[in-house]
Order: structure tokens, then sequence, then C-alpha cells
């Protein structure tokens, strides 16, 4: 796996999905979809081995083939060191007894005056300063570099595809293969 930032996943996800929308749309397949409903127009854009930044395919039940996070040693979080944990925990009983009268006054959040919700925002704000533990900004919270990056990747390249009306899926024979695909409206002309 190269070093990479996480801006760079992210530009290099979105520079991918560009260009496959345009390869889609010079050579995309057309074909009936799988629930019978209409057509679809999709594309191979390959494994998830060539594609992903750490090229691996994560199963549920494995978690050794990914190397802990250097910075949090696979915890996730960080110490905060401007954290009080014990003006913290006032705090959150505090936001607990106005999100209790809060509720038994008013319907909701947004029915509640601005003074109160402003209050209850700025405690809200005030006890995230507070916190003696932070996401460890490396990893993301994940606890691993790598998988984080691969998350990272994939919520980009299905951001940016959800945006121009397609979606990214994996392959019905080995879900290790990804696809992009884009319905083919009722109305559009497809070659036979």
């Amino acid at each position: 796996m190269r070093s990479m930032t996480a801006r760079q996943v992210v530009r290099e996800a979105r520079q991918l999905i560009l260009a496959e929308i345009e390869n889609l749309k010079a050579h995309g397949e057309v074909s009936d979809k799988d629930d019978g409903d209409g057509q679809m127009r999709s594309n191979y854009m390959g494994t998830v081995f060539s594609l992903t930044p750490s090229g691996k395919y994560y199963m549920p039940w494995a978690c050794s083939n990914v190397s802990p996070c250097p910075r949090c040693k696979g915890k996730g979080t960080l110490t905060r060191h401007t954290g009080n944990s014990a003006v913290h925990a006032v705090l959150k009983e505090y936001e607990a007894f106005l999100v209790k009268h809060m509720f038994g006054t008013y319907e909701h959040y947004w029915s509640a005056p601005d003074w109160f919700r402003k209050h209850l925002d700025l405690v809200r704000s005030f006890e995230k300063d507070q916190e003696p533990t932070m996401d460890c900004p490396n990893c993301g919270g994940v606890g691993s570099r790598e998988a984080y990056l691969d998350e990272l990747w994939q919520e980009t390249i299905e951001a940016e595809a959800s945006a121009n009306d397609c979606y990214v899926f994996s392959g019905e024979g080995d879900p290790c293969d990804l696809f992009i695909g884009q319905d083919v409206e009722e109305t559009e002309e497809v070659e036979a």
C-alpha cells in the first residue's frame, strides 16, 4: 500500500468515478435489471484489489489483515489533554436535564424557543470541548489507517456516483468486482 493522505484518496476516487461515468456513457452495456423493473447501463470498473487504496477486501469476521493505526495503536481514540472528565460529566447531566425539560414542555427541538435551542446548543458545544477522548485523526476512529482510507474511498465513489445519477455495485459471481451502473430511462433510445 502506498502512503496517501485522505485528501489524495478523495481526489483520486472522484477522478476515477468521473472517468468511469464517461466510459459508461460511451461503452456501457445495457441489460435488464435483476428485479425486472426496467433496464440499466453498466460497465466493469475493476477489482477492489486494484482500485482501493489498500488493495484489500474486508470480511466481517476477519480483523487480522489490517495493521493498527500507529498513532492510537488501534484503539481509534486519543486522550485529549484539554478535556476535563469531571466538567464533561456535569455538562452531560445538565444536557440530559435540558432535553428532559424540553420534551416535557415542547413537542420537539424545533418547536422550542430560539433562546432555549441556543442554550442547549451552547451546552453541547462546551460538552464536546471537555470530552476526555477524541477520535484519532489519523484513522478517523476506525483503528486502522488503511481501513479508514478504504472506507473514505468507498464513501467518496458512492457519493460522487450518486451525484451523477449513477451507482456502484459488486459483481454477482465475485463480490470483489466493482461495476458502475445507471438506470436507462424508458424514453432513451437503446441500441440493440
